[in-house]
């Protein structure tokens, strides 16, 4: 009887010892370890002021953007994400680097000729691994600092939410000797960006 309890308890102990360990990698490191990050789908929606509505031929992402009048009209627009980018950014790609240091690489279709061949930014995970911050990346998004969202996360893709808010000033003008702004006045839209990532 003591014979089988010691075989028994070696093999629990054998069985243990061959156990398949358990993956402990971070999001920060799976975006380290999938090197190049470039936009692959996703979604801008517009909240738009009062009369106003966003052409879907108007983008915002950097981009100057365009009203279209209709009386009466609040609606909001959603744009695919990969029109709201210039052609000179559609290669463009994320690298997130040792010590929370990215680099935003421009790809062979650059914007200007001045433009370097690449821009550094500052990135970290934050709550427990549930959004990601980019300090001074005002190449990647419109403002230079974004806190993010992960909406969904895997080892070659991931997704992001966020929302922006843009101040310009709206001049009175007229249509057929008819005012629709009596006054100049400063407005703010409200974007909300649900942006893919993949690697390639």
């Amino acid at each position: 009887m003591k014979y089988l309890l010691l075989v028994f308890a070696s093999l629990i102990v054998l069985a243990s010892c061959q156990k398949t360990p358990t993956n402990t990698q971070s999001r920060a490191d799976m975006l380290r370890a999938g090197n190049r990050w470039k936009i692959s789908g996703g979604t801008v929606e517009f909240k738009t002021p009062y009369n106003h509505y966003w052409s879907t031929d108007s983008v915002m992402f950097g981009i100057t953007k365009l009203f279209t009048y209709n009386s009466g009209r609040h609606a909001d627009t959603f744009v695919n994400v990969i029109r709201t980018l210039d052609s000179c950014r559609m290669d463009d790609y994320l690298v997130f680097g040792l010590n929370n240091i990215g680099t935003n690489y421009l790809g062979a279709r650059t914007c200007s000729i001045s433009d370097p061949d690449s821009i550094l930014y500052s990135w970290s995970i934050g709550d427990n691994g549930n959004t990601i911050t980019f300090i001074n990346a005002n190449n990647t998004f419109v403002n230079n600092n974004v806190t993010a969202t992960f909406t969904n996360f895997s080892s070659n893709s991931f997704t992001i939410k966020y929302s922006d808010v843009f101040q310009y000033i709206d001049t009175p003008y007229s249509v057929n000797a008819m005012p629709y702004y009596h006054d100049t006045v400063w407005t703010k839209d409200t974007v909300l960006y649900n942006v893919t990532y993949s690697t390639f």
